[in-house]
């Protein structure tokens, strides 16, 4: 039985797509066959919100869940998510997306702020922090790099031999930093959990 994963209502449908994850009338649910040139995914219908799930995540991620407005200064109202605007949560005056607050949900981690979230173990135990963007993003945990954008790796370096396949393979990168984790860009270990959470903020504006 396919299962809905989304925060929408309905039922999810089969479709073979070439590129899917693209998002539009419809949202991506899962990938079931990847045949490379297509894949046989899941998709579900961008129409209806499932209220009752964001309301549950609202209360686990500590978070409210509002509609908004913009005028034409760029001032954003809030209202009661029953006024029928647009969705969004807020979290001391932030403006977050549901799907971000939705990523965190479903990956143990707790959303802090727009770019930035807190992530436990299994034991609830907080265990590192999670910077990302549209873009991507990355978890920084004790014993990683702090993120230099600066940061260059030479032949000596023992991985080197590793990154310079991955680097030869690659359709899109051209330095061997771009194939990278970004967690392994730099010098300075991180020792604390304070430097994990500036590491992760830094590669939020990195990303941004």
């Amino acid at each position: 039985m396919i299962r809905n994963y989304t925060y929408y209502l309905g039922k999810p449908f089969i479709k073979i797509e070439r590129f899917p994850y693209y998002e539009g009338k419809t949202k991506l649910n899962m990938i079931h066959i990847d045949f490379k040139f297509f894949k046989v995914v899941s998709r579900v219908k961008a129409e209806k919100y499932n209220l009752e799930l964001l309301l549950k995540i609202a209360k686990q991620q500590n978070v409210e869940l509002k509609t908004y407005d913009i005028n034409d200064h760029g001032e954003t109202t809030y209202y009661n998510y029953t006024s029928g605007k647009t969705l969004c949560y807020v979290k001391k005056d932030i403006w977050l997306s549901i799907g971000e607050v939705f990523m965190c949900y479903k990956n143990n981690m707790i959303i802090e702020d727009h770019g930035l979230a807190q992530v436990y173990d299994d034991n609830k135990l907080l265990i590192g922090y999670f910077g990302y963007s549209h873009r991507g993003g990355q978890t920084f945990k004790i014993g990683d790099k702090i993120f230099d954008p600066e940061w260059k790796m030479n032949e000596f370096h023992k991985d080197f031999k590793k990154y310079k396949k991955k680097l030869n393979k690659s359709k899109y990168s051209t330095r061997i930093e771009e194939v990278i984790p970004y967690k392994e860009r730099g010098e300075k270990r991180i020792k604390t959990i304070e430097e994990a959470k500036k590491a992760a903020i830094k590669i939020s504006k990195e990303l941004d």
